[in-house]
């Protein structure tokens, strides 16, 4: 028989192990879209970034959101290519009436150079 100190743990445990779940599956989503990006650049034809390529991305493959003063680079369609990874430079176009004219934004994906 357990005792009551034993079955706290197993609880608390397993509290625990629920709760991880539940915050992998919420990135879950998040971590398949969200690039990481090096070099943004904001220029009149949108936002100019760095993002690794297997030899068949392309500026279509990406979306630009602005939502809330925040801007996602979000990648619709994946790179099934088998080419070593390298980095290429894309151009997603957004105009200043999605940035909200004059309002600043943040980005949202993660940044290295």
């Amino acid at each position: 028989m357990m005792g009551r100190l034993g079955r706290i743990s197993v609880l608390l445990f397993s509290s625990f192990l629920l709760l991880f779940s539940v915050v992998a599956m919420a990135g879950l989503d998040a971590s398949k879209s969200l690039r990481l990006l090096g070099q943004v650049e904001i220029t009149s034809a949108g936002v100019q970034f760095g993002v690794e390529s297997h030899g068949c991305t392309q500026a279509k493959h990406f979306r630009a959101e602005i939502r809330d003063h925040r801007l996602t680079l979000v990648r619709t369609r994946s790179d099934f290519c088998r080419r070593m990874p390298f980095r290429v430079r894309v151009t997603v176009p957004i105009t200043r009436m999605d940035a909200g004219d004059s309002e600043p934004f943040y980005l949202v994906n993660p940044i290295q150079n």
